[in-house]
């Protein structure tokens, strides 16, 4: 299941500011740069970045969560599936055992 709402917009918005905001090749400057983390850039920049690290972070923990959850379904539908498979099977087995002549009946001997 993918981030909904209010946990998508932050994560969208945090995860663009991270790929192309902030920029530590280039020296600050508030108007060509203000992503710049050079000359004085960490400063200004630097809390705000391990803030969208941080925000990144938390979508990142809420889709493990939600794979690891999906996950555990398979498994259980998996679990029952192969269960069932299981009884069916015996049940034809039984069913065979049934129809078949028991060998010391036989009338042939």
């Amino acid at each position: 299941m993918p981030l909904s709402g209010q946990v998508k917009q932050m994560f969208d918005a945090a995860a663009d500011r991270l790929k192309s905001f902030y920029e530590g090749q280039r020296p600050y400057d508030p108007v060509d740069n203000p992503g710049g983390l050079r000359r004085g850039g960490n400063v200004v920049n630097f809390v705000p970045a391990l803030s969208d690290v941080a925000e990144v972070g938390v979508g990142i923990g809420v889709l493990a969560g939600e794979v690891s959850q999906a996950a555990n379904l398979v498994v259980d539908k998996t679990t029952a599936a192969l269960a069932a498979a299981d009884r069916a099977e015996g049940r034809k087995d039984d069913h065979h055992a049934r129809l078949a002549p028991d060998p010391r009946t036989r009338l042939d001997r």
